[in-house]
């Protein structure tokens, strides 16, 4: 079957994943970039996301699947229902990681797959441009920015009414996810293949690879700088840069890592 045409991590995980029929969840789905794409490895995807704006602007792009605004760290589904999860650099945005990932294993079936990718942290994670803006914080007395305020109580109501039974009981029965205080300031945390294997340590990891050097993060930074100057041209050729690096193996080096992991049975 042909691949979806996808960037970097978005097509790893999508060759990756094994075909489902059951529900594919989708965390820190942002504007839905790769989220329908995944269509083709489950029967039905669900896409979620903290900001309303951003699930907005999916479901537009989308319009056939399922969106619901939630935390990473509460998911509004029931326990043992999910056959599938992508989590693509979201847990680094995350207030708990160990939360996250407790949240996720309550949510998946026995045997059901995540995959999962975060920044590694390889010989040039220093040039994370994430960071930059919270080292720079950190020297100077006034912020660049305002800390990111909570009190939105605006729930999502998207496509959620047409939520399987099995997520959403009585038939136009709607998920709703408040969304709660958020901590700013954090930074874009890289972990350490120990770090991840021990928050991973209830799954099985089926496999793993490291990817992308220092020309990945320097591309991440002409991207900004391109799109910021709206240099169409420049734009393009970065990102494929970008693809390129990270489809490269640098072992310890790296700057991005992904895991496949399996929820095992109960004994």
């Amino acid at each position: 079957m042909k691949i979806p045409r996808m960037r970097e991590r978005g097509k790893k995980a999508y060759t990756w994943l094994p075909k489902s029929n059951h529900i594919l969840l989708d965390i820190g789905c942002g504007v839905g970039e790769f989220t329908g794409y995944f269509q083709g490895k489950a029967t039905t995807v669900i896409g979620c996301d903290i900001s309303l704006d951003n699930l907005r602007n999916a479901q537009r792009e989308n319009p056939d699947l399922y969106f619901v605004q939630c935390e990473c760290e509460y998911l509004p589904f029931k326990n043992d229902t999910v056959g599938a999860v992508v989590c693509t650099d979201v847990l680094e945005h995350t207030n708990s990681k160990k939360q996250t990932i407790h949240e996720i294993f309550r949510v998946m079936k026995e045997e059901a797959t995540m995959c999962l990718s975060v920044p590694y942290k390889g010989s040039f994670w220093f040039l994370d441009v994430e960071n930059f803006r919270y080292y720079i914080n950190e020297l100077i007395t006034t912020p660049l920015s305002p800390p990111l305020q909570g009190g939105d109580e605006e729930a999502v109501r998207l496509k959620v009414s047409n939520l399987p039974p099995s997520q959403g009981g009585d038939e136009g029965e709607v998920f709703r996810s408040i969304k709660k205080k958020v901590k700013s300031g954090l930074p874009h945390k890289h972990f350490t293949f120990a770090e991840l294997k021990e928050l991973v340590h209830n799954f099985t990891i089926l496999k793993y690879s490291r990817t992308g050097c220092f020309i990945y993060p320097i591309c991440l930074i002409a991207y900004r700088v391109t799109k910021r100057l709206r240099i169409t041209f420049l734009d393009r050729f970065v990102r494929f840069l970008a693809d390129a690096d990270y489809s490269i193996a640098y072992g310890r080096h790296a700057f991005n890592i992904m895991l496949l992991v399996k929820k095992p049975k109960k004994k």
